[in-house]
């Protein structure tokens, strides 16, 4: 009788001289792994019979408690990622059967020292994933890659963390929401006008951009792009900028707004009263913004599914802890919706009756 020796993940790691995490990397084909470790890991897992302990694992994932950590960087005027939220602890409620926490910390803009003392806090509390939505900087990508390589697994939700080893990417298609902002605001101005742009100038987003001006210069040869003003997630700032791009080309007609402080663009609109003559297009159908538009400032919203992306994050990392599946796609991109005010009016009367009469 011949009897084998069952090893375990750890054992093969000691043995191939590498962390845990790439062992894991190897079993589930995911990240990159240098050919000549991956040729190493692949001969001891055959030489060693490596096999799952399926029945074990689903044992103990009965009685283990999960923790799992949604770590965020957003402004406090945006509450986009409070719908990010409600689809994460949505999958949460679905999961009942299981004991499972869920941990969430929002870091200020550009505050990298926090977010990467964030990271190391929950490493050492014993997060068994980790669900980010980061600064696409060298140091938090090189925070993520630490996390991998112990074996923590982790999903970039809404922006990406490109060169990274994370397990997969749920969120917008930046460069096409753009690239239909740009059809949406032609169609809107009759294909003839001057606009102007205002942007945050997060890093993270210039794809949005490029897509919108892609679209612009590619198809829409007669709209012409007078100015592209930078002015943060910040309504004061984006007040002032936007009065004083458009005092400087008061030929504009429509305002193309990437900031979430779309608040800001409107008043300066209405200060300097041609609110009822410039158009605006922006992102995001957060409950302030859509009053926005029930009001008739803003013309039309491009919206990205928060609500999903918090959900499927959850879905995807749930499922590499419990099967040890991989994602099927590397980029999961939620679909781009086009909202105008007509196509949210049944729920403004619910939420505002008396402000709206709609024809029978």
């Amino acid at each position: 009788m011949v009897v084998f020796f069952m090893a375990t993940i750890r054992e093969i790691a000691e043995l191939a001289e590498v962390s845990r995490g790439t062992v894991d990397r190897v079993l589930n084909n995911r990240g990159y792994v240098k050919p000549d470790t991956k040729k190493k890991i692949q001969a001891l897992l055959q030489e060693l019979h490596y096999q799952p302990n399926r029945n074990a694992r689903a044992l103990s994932i009965q009685k283990k408690n999960f923790t799992i950590a949604y770590i965020y960087r957003a402004t406090e005027i945006n509450v986009f990622f409070d719908d990010v939220i409600t689809g994460l602890k949505a999958k949460v409620a679905e999961l009942s059967e299981h004991r499972i926490s869920l941990l969430v910390k929002r870091i200020k803009p550009d505050d990298t020292p926090a977010f990467i003392r964030t990271m190391n806090k929950m490493q050492k509390a014993g997060i068994d994933g980790f669900i980010i939505t980061a600064f696409n900087n060298e140091k938090i990508r090189k925070k993520t890659n630490e996390l991998v390589d112990q074996g923590f697994p982790v999903i970039a939700c809404n922006v990406d963390l490109a060169g990274t080893q994370r397990l997969a990417f749920v969120g917008c298609n930046l460069y096409r929401s753009g690239y239909i902002a740009g059809g949406l605001l032609s169609i809107t101005v009759g294909g003839r006008a001057n606009i102007g742009i205002v942007t945050s100038g997060t890093p993270e987003l210039v794809d949005r951009i490029r897509g919108f001006t892609d679209a612009i210069h590619t198809n829409h040869p007669d709209i012409h792009i007078k100015e592209i003003v930078t002015t943060e997630e910040d309504n004061s700032k984006t007040l002032s900028g936007t009065k004083a791009m458009m005092k400087k080309n008061p030929g504009i007609r429509m305002i193309f707004s990437e900031t979430v402080a779309v608040h800001g663009v409107c008043r300066a609109l209405k200060d300097l009263g041609v609110d009822k003559k410039v158009k605006v297009i922006c992102f995001d159908d957060m409950p302030s913004i859509r009053q926005l538009m029930l009001e008739g400032y803003v013309s039309a919203i491009v919206f990205q599914n928060p609500f999903w992306q918090g959900y499927r994050s959850f879905e995807l990392l749930w499922d590499y802890l419990l099967n040890r599946r991989a994602p099927e796609h590397e980029f999961n991109y939620s679909i781009t919706e086009i909202r105008i005010r007509e196509s949210i009016i049944e729920d403004a009367k619910e939420v505002h009756p008396a402000k709206f009469t709609v024809p029978t």
